[in-house]
């Protein structure tokens, strides 16, 4: 049978999609790729269901030389943190996956606008790392703009700023140290790995043509055959941003007009084809504008959440998908679907707070057009807002036969859970 390896951290979050869509079709080896080794406890529930490789402090070459001897057919990683990583082992396995150039532009935000500059698809950005380059980029970009680092997603730390002042109030509010010749620009909360800060031009959105309820901004999932050849095999909107800039969920399919979802996709297709994506499952987010969709940025794996709207609402397993890309064997098909669904994230306010109650997921699930409630915070607790979407409260699950039953049922949601959730 065919061998999949894929590379999870720890907590393997992403592992019961990957069984679920492996069914009989593939045997898994799931390979620890996070700084720690997996407890006693860990191995043994994951050993129950697929291979494990403790690869924990191991270089490239030797992953490679343990998979090698398991004969595996293919590599995966759902997670950003493991895409260069899972490269490098590609490399020396000859095995489909991006190559280690592609893995940096994928996961290098600066790598990427550099990759892209000089062409009309992306947007002016600069790298700082300390005093002399920030006020360089302040220079090349100018304002308003956006702060993020180079590295990250789930809009962990990411601000817009309008102004100087602001800039450098938005990296106290990331670092917690004022940025100064001495200031180390290295750290975000929540984000070690962050070593660059990157400001780039913050792209001015219009309004979605569906109403408010849905963000200027929404994402393209594509499918790469080959150099050039890209395959967008799902769009999915967004709902509205809240300070800084927290994402507050999904949903698919999109209701943008044909035209756009169109351009879209082509705009999506040339970007892949200038990083040099030849395989594989990419994620790009892109703005809508005035001058058509232009491109937030662009993620070397399958977008969160879409392993669970996408099949509920149509004949596709994405996570299916991706683990035929892996090996090679993925292919174009038309997709069906079935309705809309969408995934809903509720947040703690900005500033911070402690919970002192949740809405009631038993009653939630009960209004019409909630179909799953997941609850990943306690009362008491006290998550922090600058984790972006790593600090959500809820996911709450909705779905209608119809755009207009989808928006009806996000209403009933949004106000259930803004009347049950409570802060001080």
């Amino acid at each position: 049978m065919t061998k999949v390896a894929v590379f999870e951290s720890a907590d393997a979050s992403g592992l019961p999609d990957l069984l679920d869509a492996a069914a009989d079709w593939c045997e898994l080896v799931v390979v620890n790729a996070g700084p720690q080794p997996w407890s006693a406890d860990e191995r043994e529930g994951i050993a129950d269901l697929a291979e494990v490789v403790e690869a924990a402090g191991l270089d490239a070459a030797t992953v490679a030389e343990r998979l090698a001897a398991l004969d595996v057919d293919g590599v995966l990683t759902l997670e950003d943190e493991w895409i260069p990583l899972v490269a490098a082992v590609a490399a020396r396995l000859d095995l489909p996956y991006h190559d280690e150039a592609t893995a940096e532009a994928v996961t290098h935000k600066d790598v990427q606008r550099a990759r892209l500059a000089g062409t009309d698809l992306g947007v002016r950005a600069a790298a700082f790392t300390d005093e002399t380059s920030l006020v360089a980029a302040i220079e090349a970009v100018g304002f308003p703009a956006v702060l993020k680092p180079v590295r990250g997603n789930g809009s962990l730390n990411v601000y817009t700023v309008d102004h100087e002042p602001g800039l450098r109030a938005a990296l106290i509010e990331a670092t917690g140290t004022a940025p100064s010749v001495r200031a180390n620009f290295n750290l975000g909360h929540g984000s070690a790995g962050a070593r660059t800060w990157l400001l780039e031009e913050r792209l001015i959105g219009i309004p979605h043509p569906e109403g408010d309820w849905l963000s200027d901004h929404f994402s393209v999932e594509v499918l790469s055959l080959g150099e050039g050849e890209h395959w967008p095999f799902w769009l999915s909107d967004r709902f509205p941003l809240i300070p800084p800039l927290r994402e507050t969920g999904m949903t698919g399919p999109s209701l943008l007009p044909l035209d756009v979802q169109r351009l879209a996709s082509e705009r999506a297709a040339a970007i892949l084809t200038t990083l040099g994506v030849t395989t594989g499952i990419t994620h790009l987010e892109f703005k809508l504008t005035a001058t058509g969709p232009r491109l937030i940025e662009v993620n070397g794996r399958l977008g969160g959440f879409l392993s669970s709207i996408v099949p509920h609402v149509s004949d596709l397993n994405p996570v299916r998908l991706a683990l035929e890309a892996a090996v090679g064997k993925a292919e174009r098909r038309p997709v069906v679907p079935t309705g809309y669904a969408a995934c809903v994230f509720t947040h703690v306010p900005l500033g911070g707070g402690r919970i002192t109650a949740l809405a009631d997921p038993g009653e939630l699930v009960r209004e019409p057009g909630v179909w799953r409630v997941d609850v990943r915070s306690a009362v008491g607790e006290s998550p922090d807002y600058r984790t972006g979407t790593n600090g959500r409260l809820q996911n709450v699950w909705v779905e209608g036969a119809t755009g207009a039953e989808l928006h009806a049922a996000f209403v009933t949601a949004d106000a259930f859970v803004a009347d049950g959730n409570r802060f001080e």
